[in-house]
């Protein structure tokens, strides 16, 4: 018999919410950037929602914050759902947190219904995906490609001032209750809801898309050396 999970649509607005204060600024958004006391905030919120449900949290090298519902196979490698918390000084209120609470009512609405899964499912909550306060963006996601930080990449800084491991290594220890992880590991699959940022599907009437592609972004850094003169005059 195929049994249907219903979401909770009441429950996840009102999480919506809840996160939406932690960093809230005047003017309705959010300023919750990574690896902040307001990010670990809204860790430990999401952290507390998860083990009154029962499931396992854990948070690798890179704190990147997994929060695990078994499946019925053991040793089966699992689906990943999930986006980031952190924002950018003038956030808002959906980016990354629509993602992260999307994960966490699909692993509630799962449990709500007594729903086994055969692969375990995986709330992943990114760090720094952003990039504004260390750079660059998306750092847990390619730790965790990677499976590494490089010594230069730790001992990089913040914009004010915070070296990169310091600040990791006070994430991971205000967060007691969740156990260290391997950074990097075989997974099933990934999906990730995020809120549009361009106004296509708007403009076409369509509620939800399916990304086929992606921005790429290159980054360089240019050094120029000579003598200044106005307008090339000397």
């Amino acid at each position: 018999m195929l049994i249907t999970p219903s979401i909770n649509g009441t429950r996840m607005l009102g999480r919506l919410d809840t996160f939406a204060e932690i960093g809230a600024t005047a003017d309705g958004g959010v300023d919750r950037q990574s690896l902040t006391e307001g990010d670990r905030r809204a860790r430990a919120a999401i952290t507390e929602i998860a083990l009154s449900r029962g499931f396992t949290v854990a948070q690798d090298a890179a704190a990147n914050l997994f929060i695990h519902r078994r499946g019925g196979h053991a040793g089966t490698p699992p689906l990943l759902i999930g986006s980031h918390l952190d924002t950018q000084p003038t956030g808002g209120r959906f980016d990354g947190a629509l993602g992260v609470l999307a994960a966490l009512e699909v692993l509630e609405s799962l449990e709500d219904g007594n729903i086994q899964t055969a692969a375990p499912i995986e709330l992943v909550v990114w760090t720094n995906e952003e990039g504004c306060r260390f750079a660059p963006g998306s750092m847990g996601a390619q730790a965790f490609i990677d499976g590494t930080l490089s010594d230069t990449l730790l001992a990089s800084r913040s914009t004010d001032g915070l070296r990169l491991a310091d600040e990791l290594a006070a994430t991971r220890e205000a967060l007691p209750q969740a156990h260290l992880c391997t950074l990097g590991k075989p997974i099933a699959g990934y999906i990730e809801l995020h809120i549009e940022q361009a106004p296509h599907l708007e403009r076409a009437g369509i509620p939800i898309g399916v990304v086929t592609g992606v921005q790429g972004t290159r980054w360089l850094k240019v050094s120029v050396k000579g003598e200044a003169g106005h307008a090339g005059t000397t």
